[in-house]
């Protein structure tokens, strides 16, 4: 026997189908002859002409279920609509769960290819199947006037059953909720519309106490939490350059004014990088006492004998190449039009080339301390490539 929770929406097709279809077809079927939405979280059954297959279609918001069964012996107790032209007949689960057990829901009797060993419950379970079938598929024209009361008695208790749990969803969500699912006191007085008014007076307050104590909460929460510390608009690492602004009538007679404070604007402000001649100068020597001998001079530390590129260069030049991804004609082309320089490309290529010489000691030593370790990360890109044949 399937079993299924009270509320979820069962949906029978009324007429056969081809029970060929899969889940493409059955999802047609659904929106085309039912006129309904698989994914609503409906549950949608079909059967065949001869009520011996069925299938079972079911949307749980990550995919479809397709249930699908065949009898090896006798046929479905399919239900038939009072209204003429329907396509689908709603069910309750219950109703459901019985008619896919064998329960013949027109003559509340087991079908005989469902009969099994009398067990000391089986009354009971058949008076259940009367009763399901008393309140779901007899007609109001063919009660008699007790049945119809209790139906609709029946279903009133049923719709005051799931008003009374959506409004304890409510206040539970409404006292013990995040903010984002909280209710305000309109709201609640609107839920409550349909009590008296002791009981609206009453939930009114216990509302308004609850909003009390919330905004209290809040207030001592904002209290006592740490201001964040303001971020520096400009940072002060950064060399300051102060610039002095007089006012005209002060210009005018300074010594009729007394200076009394200041105000202090800070703007971030931007040098464009410069070109400049930097001029090593090796002063000679030579000994008072020997002047004979050779004078002495300290020795000049270069990329390269009559190279022009110095350190700061060079950076400028590796980092605008490597990590601002400038190619070295672009650089050439900037140098010239910005700065009125000329520096050939050969010349920064043979730059990078002797950068390349100095640094190559610090590249060996990262080498030997990384192939030292347990674990060496690379690049496992797969790269496709064509076979050669032999």
């Amino acid at each position: 026997m399937l079993n299924f929770t009270g509320s979820l929406k069962v949906f029978v097709a009324l007429d056969p189908i081809d029970m060929r279809k899969g889940f493409e077809g059955l999802h047609t079927a659904v929106g085309e002859k039912l006129k309904a939405d698989v994914r609503s979280g409906a549950l949608f059954a079909f059967t065949n002409k001869k009520r011996t297959r069925l299938k079972i279609i079911y949307w749980d918001k990550t995919g479809l279920w397709l249930l699908t069964k065949r009898l090896e012996k006798g046929t479905f107790s399919w239900p038939r609509s009072v209204e003429p032209g329907a396509a689908r007949l709603s069910l309750a689960p219950e109703a459901f769960a019985l008619l896919t057990d064998g329960i013949d829901m027109h003559a509340a009797t087991l079908r005989p290819w469902y009969q099994r060993d009398r067990k000391p419950n089986a009354g009971v379970r058949e008076e259940n199947a009367k009763l399901v079938h008393l309140l779901l598929f007899i007609p109001a024209s063919m009660m008699t006037p007790l049945e119809a009361q209790l139906t609709e008695q029946n279903k009133a208790l049923r719709v005051e059953i799931k008003l009374l749990r959506e409004k304890v969803d409510l206040l539970v969500r409404r006292i013990f909720g995040a903010k984002s699912e909280q209710l305000d006191e309109a709201q609640l007085m609107l839920l409550l519309q349909g009590e008296d008014e002791a009981a609206k007076k009453a939930a009114a307050a216990s509302a308004a106490d609850a909003c009390g104590l919330e905004a209290e909460i809040d207030r001592r929460a904002k209290e006592n939490k740490p201001r964040k510390e303001r971020k520096k608009r400009v940072p002060e690492h950064l060399p300051a350059v102060d610039e002095v602004i007089e006012p005209q009538e002060v210009q005018a007679a300074p010594e009729a004014w007394r200076h009394i404070g200041s105000e202090i604007a800070e703007q971030l402000d931007y040098e464009p990088a410069r070109f400049l001649r930097r001029r090593i100068i090796r002063q000679k020597y030579v000994k008072r006492d020997e002047p004979h001998k050779a004078p002495v001079i300290a020795p000049l530390n270069t990329l390269q004998e009559r190279s022009i590129a110095a350190p700061g260069l060079l950076a400028q030049i590796i980092v605008a190449k490597y990590c601002d991804h400038l190619p070295l004609y672009r650089q050439e082309q900037i140098y010239l039009t910005r700065h009125a320089l000329s520096i050939p490309r050969q010349s920064m290529a043979r730059w990078l080339g002797l950068a390349a010489d100095w640094l190559r000691p610090i590249c060996e030593l990262i080498h030997t301390g990384v192939m030292a370790g347990g674990y060496v990360q690379i690049d496992e890109t797969p790269i496709e490539h064509l076979l050669r044949l032999v």
